[in-house]
């Protein structure tokens, strides 16, 4: 046992001594001041401290309280002694730390060693007490899966950043989000979505610096907290170590998982409350999720406008299809002949709308991110055949429809018994319908992919692959897969009789893609000149605002029965 005695009684301090010496195995160190004492402490690891309360320098209570601030390594048991037996010092003394209290005409060998005994089991129990008291604080603030902070701790740190920021050190805040780890989890199993959730955090943990807070705040998303002189140059460089560090696949076992990662960042002020800071800092990272693969984005005023005009677009959209309100237009495809040979069914947002009006290409990527794609895309397909078997009842036996379908919707299981049974139900053919997939959708490889597009091939469909010319443009995909018709994207049409490139590219893209057989379509064509090019080419069919703007299914009945009354027997003559 290791002792320290403060004591400036000389005399007092030696019967001590002769008492302690008794036990065997007794370390004793002696000092006669405050100071003196402290020192010794902070330098020894000591078991009991014998305190007198009456020193040169300070009181028994301030030496406590001054123990305290020192945060030993190894705290110890404290009895403050005293000549004075006095019940209001006693309680003081305890309340200020001390295990015990003794008077010093009650050393003898027996009770000094009786209330050591007793002080350092006190000392004990209290010490484990606020052990076990300090590690629930900390598990309340600590997320169990991955040993980073939690939410919770993560904003009780940032409300203290900003409370305490100053001119000389600026704040800013980064929150990352692994990209689609629903399907991870789904077709890995949780375990694999926990080890992935902890090797990331590890990887976090490794680049950022010393004083930088690390939080989990949310199933599959983190933080990190930050502080700098010059703030711009920190998150810079701290960005550039988070990608890179992420930037290689994730093994556990035999699974290795190629992920990537959306990131949204925002600067602190003193403006902002830890509210305003992150509504920003998600906004941001929201904005990051739209793109595709590895995004920053940083927070600025018009990500508020850009998310709430979002709002409006989930909303409406579960708005309007619960109401069947969207509106089916139909652009005419035109033969070599200058007849119209079909038509492709495009959807537009209704009218009149409370929630605003948008474009496709804004509503539709946020009917895929919100799964409402399937259903607006069966609303779609259903317009489509019922306009077809109204066509068909004209006369116009002849003409098709094209659809467009997203990748997503080919995920769904029973999509091609759905398509035939909605065909059957209008009286019409899947042979007179054409499914127009993007090249985006092949790019998976995966066995549902293939397997649906094979079904929706054997049931009749013509499968069209759409958008040729951009991304990949891969000719395995036209041998591999059941592909009858191929649409060259507008960004390949020529756009001046002198733009030799295009010209060569697309004369290039059309004739590999006869060679194998396949149906070309070259849509976006806008001038006769264009015409006169893709029909020098041979290419089947063409569409573009030269022939026809999409139009409504009551002007398309229209200029059908006006073509029917010129003509004796019905054809689908050119819009």
């Amino acid at each position: 046992m290791r002792v320290l005695i403060i004591d400036d009684d000389m005399v007092d301090r030696k019967d001590i001594v002769r008492v302690l010496q008794t036990q065997a195995g007794t370390s004793i160190v002696e000092t006669a001041t405050a100071q003196e004492g402290m020192a010794a402490l902070t330098n020894i690891k000591f078991d009991i401290v014998l305190l007198d309360y009456l020193l040169p320098d300070k009181n028994g209570l301030e030496v406590l309280a001054g123990i305290k601030t020192l945060n030993l390594s190894h705290p110890c048991g404290i009895i403050l002694m005293s000549g004075n037996d006095d019940s209001e010092l006693l309680e003081k003394a305890l309340e200020a730390g001390a295990q015990d209290f003794l008077g010093k005409n009650e050393i003898n060998q027996q009770r000094l060693q009786r209330t050591i005994h007793l002080a350092r089991k006190r000392f004990e129990l209290e010490y484990h007490v606020r052990k076990s008291q300090e590690r629930s604080k900390i598990a309340a603030r600590m997320d169990n899966l991955t040993r980073l902070f939690n939410r919770t701790a993560f904003e009780t740190a940032l409300e203290k950043m900003l409370s305490s920021n100053t001119e000389y050190e600026e704040g800013a805040v980064i929150f990352l989000d692994v990209d689609n780890f629903k399907f991870f989890n789904e077709c890995y199993g949780h375990e694999v979505g926990d080890e992935l959730l902890k090797q990331v955090a590890a990887r976090i943990k490794q680049v950022v610096d010393k004083n930088d807070q690390v939080a989990r705040v949310g199933s599959n998303e983190f933080a990190v907290l930050f502080k700098a002189q010059d703030i711009e140059t920190k998150k810079r460089r701290l960005l550039n170590r988070l990608l890179k560090a992420l930037d290689f696949p994730f093994a556990f076992d035999d699974v290795e998982i190629n992920c990537t990662f959306s990131i949204g960042c925002t600067f602190l002020g003193n403006e902002k409350s830890k509210k305003d800071i992150i509504k920003q800092a998600n906004l941001a990272l929201h904005k990051a999720k739209g793109e595709s693969g590895y995004s920053v984005t940083e927070f600025d005023a018009s990500l508020s406008a850009e998310i709430e005009k979002q709002r409006k677009m989930k909303e409406g959209l579960e708005f309007h299809l619960n109401r069947g309100e969207f509106n089916v237009v139909y652009q005419p495809i035109i033969a070599e002949s200058g007849e119209t040979v079909s038509l492709e069914a495009l959807v537009r947002w209704p009218e009149n709308s409370p929630f605003g009006h948008f474009r496709p290409d804004e509503f539709i990527p946020i009917s895929e991110q919100n799964q409402t794609i399937d259903k607006l895309g069966e609303f779609v397909f259903k317009q489509a055949v019922e306009t077809l078997a109204s066509l068909k009842s004209r006369g116009y036996n002849d003409i098709r429809v094209s659809v467009n379908f997203s990748p997503i919707q080919l995920n769904q299981w029973e999509l091609s018994v759905r398509l035939v049974d909605l065909c059957r139900k209008a009286g019409v053919s899947p042979s007179d319908l054409v499914l127009e997939i993007t090249e985006t959708a092949l790019l998976s490889n995966d066995f549902a992919t293939k397997r649906m597009i094979s079904e929706l091939a054997t049931a009749g469909f013509t499968i069209s692959l759409d958008d040729f010319g951009t991304g990949y443009s891969s000719i395995s995909h036209l041998i591999n897969f059941p592909i009858n018709q191929v649409k060259m994207d507008r960004s390949v049409v020529p756009v001046s009789q002198d733009d030799s490139k295009r010209k060569n590219l697309l004369s290039s893209l059309v004739s590999m893609c006869k060679s194998i057989g396949a149906v070309v379509v070259i849509e976006g064509i806008e001038e006769q000149w264009q015409a006169d090019f893709c029909r020098a080419l041979r290419a089947e069919k063409q569409q573009g605002y030269f022939y026809s703007k999409p139009i409504s299914f009551a002007e398309l009945t229209e200029k059908y029965l006006q073509s029917e009354e010129e003509t004796a027997a019905p054809r689908c003559a050119s819009m």
